[in-house]
């Protein structure tokens, strides 16, 4: 019973653990889409957690098989409970909840393409224009934009400051239009094809599978 051939694969899930987010950003910038690269991290962790419980299984220091058996089966568990308390997803991160509006004689008010309701101060607006500078790297023909719900341009210096070149950042004309198009949840995310028919995801329901919609459009 060799315990030193257990170290490789549990050397492999500590690697995938401590590179997780550069696993992740290397497979976006390859092409992958949102949801697969934001998967692929977690699997990786999952298969080198089995492997391990497979060595273990087979080179463990137990004379019991079924013991063996046993506690290879509980280090999987315990490893994959690692994994996710050290990258957790949180909900909505996979997410594409949404409702479909028609708003229309006032569809001209929603500029087409993707628009972020936000509100001055709020911290999770803020945090989404990474998330926008990131799909707009990918999709520069896209029209993304930012509409603060506000009409003071003073608020709008964090974004100017950014938010990538081409996503434009503009105070509201009609800030309460706003406020109710977003039902008071910040940020809001809507797209606008065109047609008279929108789009609406609050903030925990705008998750990669809804960003892997929105590159398809």
């Amino acid at each position: 019973m060799n315990l030193k051939k257990l170290i490789p694969s549990l050397l492999l899930f500590i690697a995938f653990i401590a590179f997780h987010n550069s696993f992740e950003n290397n497979l976006f910038e390859l092409g992958l889409s949102w949801t697969m690269s934001g998967i692929a991290p977690y699997f990786l962790q999952f298969i080198s957690a089995v492997l391990f419980g497979i060595q273990f299984n087979l080179f463990g220091p137990l004379e019991s098989i079924k013991r063996r058996r046993i506690i290879s089966v509980s280090s999987v568990i315990v490893l994959c409970g690692i994994a996710f308390a050290v990258h957790p997803i949180y909900e909505g991160d996979f997410d594409n909840t949404f409702d479909e509006i028609h708003l229309a004689s006032k569809t001209g008010e929603v500029p087409e393409g993707l628009t972020m309701i936000a509100l001055p101060g709020c911290p999770f607006c803020k945090s989404r224009v990474k998330t926008l500078n990131q799909l707009y790297a990918r999709n520069p023909r896209k029209e993304i934009q930012v509409i603060l719900a506000s009409s003071d341009a003073d608020m709008l210096s964090y974004y100017k400051k950014n938010l990538s070149a081409g996503i434009q950042a503009l105070n509201a004309k009609n800030p309460q239009f706003y406020a109710e198009l977003a039902q008071g949840r910040f940020p809001c995310f809507i797209y606008n094809d065109g047609t008279g028919d929108i789009r609406r995801w609050a903030q925990n329901g705008f998750g990669s599978s809804a960003l892997d919609w929105i590159e398809k459009r």
